[in-house]
């Protein structure tokens, strides 16, 4: 049996707003967690391992600049 998820804590929605927004996490701070990590794929970018710093585009369209 599938438990329910956690209710959401509306008064950490903000710090959570901030984090996922923030370049300032990256390595070389020029991306966000939400570059990858699209609220409309769950969070997620629909890959088994995330291209992340150096490449261009958005979640399945993000594409690394050496191929």
């Amino acid at each position: 049996m599938l438990e329910s998820p956690a209710p959401v804590r509306t008064t950490v929605v903000p710090l959570g707003r901030m984090l996922v927004f923030d370049k300032i996490r990256s390595g070389n701070r020029d991306i966000s967690c939400i570059t990858c990590h699209l609220a409309a794929l769950g969070t997620g970018d629909g890959r088994s391992f995330s291209i992340g710093q150096g490449a261009t585009g958005l979640a399945l369209e993000r594409v690394h600049p050496e191929g």
